[in-house]
């Protein structure tokens, strides 16, 4: 193994230079995650998703006898990470090979109950904690308190979200496999529509928002001022009448209930029941669609699931036992898993990352006040460590204006450079053919193979079917107003407050993302072509641009 030769530095661009600030750190492989973190995270941001990866994903690991750690790391703003085995003699490593499928299969088999019984419970003692702070007038000592208590209660939901996305995502992975092999005639996402059609968080909020669109379209006068208004001159205007005023004590109960959601997974940015745009956008676009009925297609899509799933148990009459048991064992495992995919985000990657904010913002707000930092936001460009250690200083003050003034001013030098997909020195080997890092590159994605004919991306089948209209390149939720129902989504990568844009468009592309990505699942639930992974889609495919997707092969065509 000493006289392998190693593989040669990546070359970075010359706008993005990277300095190796930990020893042995330009001999790693750093990938820029795409799927979760495309954008540039403010310290306090990176700090938190880098413990979560590291203290929290060693922790689980452990539990699980996974050999992997991984790191992280903030080059030029913004988020990589590199995942390294951990190596030993071989009889240990098979030991704990055999060690890990024993921990895994018992939770693959015990997934929705385990959740039920006892994940859920404590996360909802967890938001109870923090619906119960009164962070209005709170003195400095108690908000301390809270800051702390908020960071061990973060840290445990989010070992909880770890605990279940393992299992969640290598069943889901595994079935899939055990299907094709089975079926070796199987269509490309035919097990996978064994999986939909179950009732979970965001199909419930995507059918309570299509209700108020119903509910605007009955009253003229509230449709006219929908129609005819920005997002910020609806509340303003619906608030001046009474059937106005009704609508909004309706859409607020929406925002209680499914509002703590935000456009990407990060701290700095509002929420939805702090800044409502996004919602009004969807409503705006609900408004312009034909009646449907959505709690029918989800029936449909259960009866759908049957018909085929009784189908599949005949064609398996007469096979051994063993192979029988085993399919009906992965197959509930990943129907639970792929509904538990939606109900874990909504508790824990929306509901508690609210709370952390509404505790830092208002850290921010006193921060600001004392004169350690400009104004409140600035609380997420300084590190967790240098909130604590600032809050616990007061009324002594340590002035971190000009620190954070540097590093507002680094990300916005960094702003315009595209961050390099990776970096670091690529593996001398591929990665062996493990299940697990299988299941992981299906979320995550692999780069694609260029493609030799002009003006076609390669990427990744998402979701069936072939379809052709005009791109809109979305990449964000605010800029969700210019998608007209027929258009192709075409982003960066798509999370689960992005769902209700689903309802409308034909098709979506992404740059980022594999077979079991966001982008993918939700597709197969509505029913639309998916190409994801395609590296460079937001950048290629322009607005207004007639694309064809092709979600079987995962091909997308500029047609002019």
């Amino acid at each position: 193994m000493s006289d392998m030769k190693q593989a040669p530095l990546i070359p970075t661009p010359p706008g993005f230079p990277v300095e190796w600030d930990e020893p042995g750190d330009a001999k790693l492989f750093w990938v820029h995650d795409l799927t979760h973190y495309s954008d540039q995270l403010t310290p306090y941001d990176f700090f938190t998703v880098k413990d979560i990866f590291e203290t929290v994903a060693d922790k689980v690991n452990q539990a699980y006898h996974v050999p992997l750690k991984t790191f992280c790391r903030h080059f030029n703003t913004y988020f990589y990470s590199a995942s390294v085995p951990q190596l030993g003699p071989i009889e240990e490593m098979i030991a704990q090979n055999k060690l890990c499928w024993e921990k895994l299969n018992a939770a693959m088999g015990n997934l929705w109950n385990r959740w039920e019984s006892e994940w859920l419970p404590e996360v909802k003692e967890h938001l109870a904690y923090w619906e119960a702070c009164d962070l209005k007038g709170v003195s400095v000592t108690k908000l301390s308190e809270y800051l702390n208590e908020t960071d061990q209660r973060v840290r445990r939901t989010w070992e909880i979200h770890l605990l279940l996305s393992y299992p969640m995502v290598i069943a889901i992975s595994l079935f899939e496999e055990m299907y094709r092999d089975l079926f070796g005639n199987a269509k490309p996402f035919e097990a996978y529509q064994l999986l939909i059609g179950f009732e979970n968080k965001t199909v419930e909020s995507a059918k309570a928002l299509w209700k108020l669109s119903r509910q605007a379209l009955a009253s003229p006068k509230v449709c006219k001022i929908l129609t005819d208004s920005s997002p910020s001159e609806v509340r303003q205007k619906l608030s001046d009448f009474e059937q106005g005023r009704a609508f909004l004590k309706e859409f607020d109960s929406y925002l209680q209930l499914y509002g703590k959601r935000s456009n990407n997974e990060v701290l700095k940015n509002p929420f939805w029941i702090e800044d409502p745009s996004p919602v009004i956008k969807n409503l705006q676009n609900y408004i312009t669609q034909p009646e449907r009925d959505l709690t029918d297609e989800l029936k449909k899509q259960a009866e759908d699931r049957e018909r085929r799933l009784a189908e599949v148990r005949e064609q398996m009459q007469g096979y051994p036992k063993p192979v029988s048991s085993q399919f009906n064992f992965l197959l509930k495992a990943a129907q639970e898993g792929n509904r538990l995919r939606e109900e874990h985000t909504h508790w824990i990657d929306f509901s508690v990352s609210y709370h952390q904010r509404q505790v830092v913002m208002t850290c921010g707000i006193c921060l600001a006040e004392a004169g350690v930092i400009d104004s409140k936001d600035d609380v997420f460009y300084l590190k967790p460590d240098e909130v604590r250690e600032s809050m616990a200083e007061l009324p002594k003050i340590t002035d971190r204006r000009s620190v954070v003034k540097d590093r507002r001013e680094k990300e916005k030098r960094f702003s315009a450079q595209p961050a390099p997909p990776v970096l670091g020195t690529p593996p001398s080997a591929p990665p062996p053919d493990d299940p697990i890092l299988r299941a992981f590159f299906k979320v995550l994605g692999v780069p694609p193979v260029p493609s030799s004919i002009p003006g076609e991306l390669k990427g990744s089948p998402g979701s069936g079917g072939t379809v052709r209209g005009k791109a809109k390149v979305v990449r964000s939720l605010a800029e969700a107003g210019k998608l007209n129902p027929g258009d192709i989504l075409v982003a960066e990568y798509t999370v689960a407050s992005w769902t209700p844009l689903f309802a409308s468009i034909a098709a979506v592309v992404t740059d980022s993302g594999g077979v079991l990505s966001h982008s993918s699942v939700v597709a197969r639930e509505y029913g639309i072509p998916a190409v994801v992974g395609t590296g460079m889609a937001t950048i290629v495919i322009k607005d207004g641009q007639t694309v064809e997707v092709n979600g079987d092969t995962g091909t997308v065509r500029v047609i002019e």
